[in-house]
């Protein structure tokens, strides 16, 4: 992906603006977008009394970045993206008074969507831990993952 850009950027006589490497068409990888959100509680988890809502999922992803952004339910989740398009994040903390969590995120995205899973481990007042899934439908164009 890099050459492209550098010959893009070197005055390749292939190569004109809006096309297939300039901003995000073509075959760079790119994932921005809002996603509708169904989530799911996944079995096995230590805490008690957890209930989980459908909700948006914005994704902010710079075409070609191995870096993005994930919002859900107003909480921001930072991490990288691999061109095959699986992504991580790294772990954060959030409060939700009176309770404290340490959240990540795994999960791939396709097309038309994306998957995830969700590990939250809630470290105040008490521990305990659970997982949830994500399955997000894009709204709008489709995402770009080549190869």
């Amino acid at each position: 992906m890099l050459l492209s850009l550098a010959a893009s950027a070197c005055g390749d006589p292939g190569a004109s603006p809006g096309g297939p490497d300039a901003g995000g068409g073509g075959n760079l990888l790119s994932l921005a977008g809002t996603y509708q959100t169904r989530v799911t509680l996944l079995p096995g988890g230590t805490c008690s009394g957890v209930t989980v809502q459908d909700e948006v999922t914005v994704v902010e992803h710079p075409p070609g970045s191995s870096t993005l952004t994930l919002t859900h339910a107003g909480q921001s989740y930072s991490g990288t993206v691999d061109p095959s398009a699986h992504f991580q994040t790294t772990p954060r903390s959030v409060l939700v008074s009176p309770a404290r969590y340490r959240i990540a995120l795994s999960g791939l995205f396709t097309l038309t969507g994306l998957e995830a899973t969700v590990s939250v481990e809630q470290t105040e007042p008490t521990t305990c831990t659970y997982s949830v899934q994500w399955v997000g439908t894009k709204a709008g164009a489709p995402n770009v993952i080549p190869g």
